[in-house]
């Protein structure tokens, strides 16, 4: 038993419960932890550190992150299941030999409740304003715009002749604009050097990001790359520490790095504080609005 990878299953359950696009994480995390069982064999000195992994650790992390991750999905279903008027609940009863017909009657809702889901979320091609492509996620190029006003009266509530009142999508720019160019230098690592820090940081982006490219024909929009931001986090701070790193091998370069990278916080700190008005639909001046659109598509 792995205590961890068993958390890790239960978490990912939730996440499946909360999002399905979580099941590519289920995926990809699952056989991130078998690569790490077989690189700790290869350090003990195993003869073959792959099939040793494949197995002996490849079935147990299978039941601890995918069965242990279903048992949570479903555990997650317990108030539709004790509601007997809840959406669906009762197909089954009223479509008697209809679907899965080998399955009690509450699983055998549950599966065509599952199904419908699928096929509405797969095949939902609406024409929405705010619909972007998943290549300008990482960018921040068209983020979602979920409340806009002008409020009145202008002069008391912002002291200008026209006030914003607005809540954005928009991530702080320049974590995601570093951060992207961060990712470019960790794929580097992971690719030429076999970085395994790299390709752990690089996970999350496999799982979150590179599926969407699959349904672009779909309405699809920025906010759904809000899962991205830790491993974007992590692939800024590691790139980071090897700036660092390789700074500390050339003592003369060590300050100038160390105040390039102090600045480079402090700018994120005060993009955040910049921003923030477009995060909690503060009332501002129209031009101070205005001022906050950097791009033309994040209006």
């Amino acid at each position: 038993l792995r205590p961890w990878r068993l958390t890790g299953g239960v978490l990912l359950g939730l996440a499946v419960g909360t999002k399905w696009s979580a099941l590519v994480f289920v995926a990809v995390l699952g056989l991130l932890t078998v690569g790490w069982d077989a690189a700790a064999r290869h350090g003990a000195g195993a003869r073959r550190p792959v099939v040793g992994a494949l197995v002996r650790d490849a079935a147990p992390a299978f039941v601890s992150t995918v069965g242990v991750g279903a048992a949570v999905y479903l555990a997650s279903w317990t108030p539709w299941f004790r509601t007997p008027g809840a959406y669906g609940r009762q197909w089954a009863v009223e479509h008697p030999g209809e679907g899965v017909t080998w399955l009690p009657e509450a699983l055998r809702s549950l599966v065509k409740y599952h199904q419908d889901m699928w096929g509405f979320h797969t095949s939902l091609a609406a024409e929405h304003a705010y619909a972007s492509h998943p290549a300008g996620w990482l960018l921040q190029l068209r983020p979602t715009s979920f409340f806009y006003e002008a409020p009145e009266p202008a002069q008391a509530l912002c002291g200008a002749e026209r006030c914003s009142q607005a809540v954005t999508s928009l991530g702080n720019p320049l974590v995601w604009w570093l951060g992207s160019a961060a990712v470019v230098a960790v794929l580097w690592w992971a690719l030429r050097r076999r970085d395994g820090v790299a390709v752990a940081c690089l996970s999350g982006l496999v799982a979150g990001w590179l599926p969407w490219f699959a349904y672009t024909e779909r309405t699809i929009f920025t906010f759904y790359a809000v899962v991205l931001l830790p491993w974007l986090v992590l692939c800024l701070a590691y790139a980071t520490q090897r700036l660092l790193a390789g700074a500390a091998r050339r003592p003369e370069w060590l300050p100038a790095t160390r105040v390039v990278v102090g600045a480079a916080l402090l700018a994120v700190v005060a993009a955040a504080l910049w921003f923030w008005p477009l995060w909690t639909a503060q009332v501002v001046p129209f031009r101070l609005w205005q001022m906050r659109m950097w791009l033309p598509g994040w209006v």
